[in-house]
């Protein structure tokens, strides 16, 4: 599962590249024995949902749901490990993992039960991604409450003369945490409702530090439209 913001911020070309680029590294992980061999597909012809169908007799097989749900968190590690090596879009993609055990019945045709397995994976995905919101919308708003936010400075300068005329100012989330990058601040204070309260104290927060710094120096501020 994928923020819709990814195509948005860096084009289709560039979002359906790191698709195909999570799909090969995905079946290099088969090859190398990591990920249990077998299907890869897309449900639709333009998602952002991977699914793998594993056979029994096609190697791999995973018994019973506890051995399922181990292997299911195993792979999930794996794909934040690869998004960590993404430093260019990680703080946009998110990526949760959900699986499901089907089994063949004579009563009941196998494409019913395909996708009966299918949407119950999904559901999983759904269930973790909100779960992964409210708790993160949570630690937001701590950080928000504590004003724990620090204020960053570059520089703007003048083509035509190349003086410097001023700064413009940027916030980052505490250090060590997973808002530490702004990427990642903003995009989930906009995706939890906090977008406002966190900009009057990143607006504040760099207006403190400006002032102590230099007060003659231009600052600039990035605000968003509301």
């Amino acid at each position: 599962s994928s923020e819709g913001a990814v195509e948005e911020v860096w084009g289709w070309e560039a979002y359906d590249d790191l698709l195909l680029d999570f799909v090969r590294r995905l079946k290099a992980f088969q090859t190398d024995g990591i990920v249990p061999g077998g299907t890869l597909c897309l449900p639709y012809v333009r998602s952002d949902e991977i699914i793998l169908f594993i056979s029994p007799d096609g190697g791999g097989m995973v018994e019973g749901p506890t051995a399922l749900g181990q292997k299911s968190a195993e792979l999930d590690q794996l794909i934040r490990g690869y998004l960590a090596e993404r430093a260019d879009v990680s703080a946009r993609f998110r990526s949760f993992v959900g699986s499901s055990r089907i089994m063949k019945d004579p009563k009941h045709r196998i494409e019913r039960l395909l996708y009966r397995g299918v949407q119950d994976a999904r559901d999983q995905v759904t269930r973790k991604t909100v779960r992964a919101e409210i708790r993160g919308g949570q630690l937001l708003q701590d950080v928000i409450s504590r004003q724990d936010i620090r204020p960053v400075f570059q520089p703007v300068f003048d083509l035509a003369t190349g003086n410097m005329i001023g700064m413009e100012a940027l916030s980052r989330g505490p250090r060590g945490s997973e808002f530490e990058s702004g990427e990642s601040l903003f995009s989930l204070a906009d995706r939890t409702d906090l977008l406002l309260p966190l900009e009057r104290v990143c607006r504040q927060r760099a207006l403190e530090a400006a002032a102590q710094a230099n007060p003659k120096r231009q600052i600039f501020l990035n605000l968003s439209p509301a």
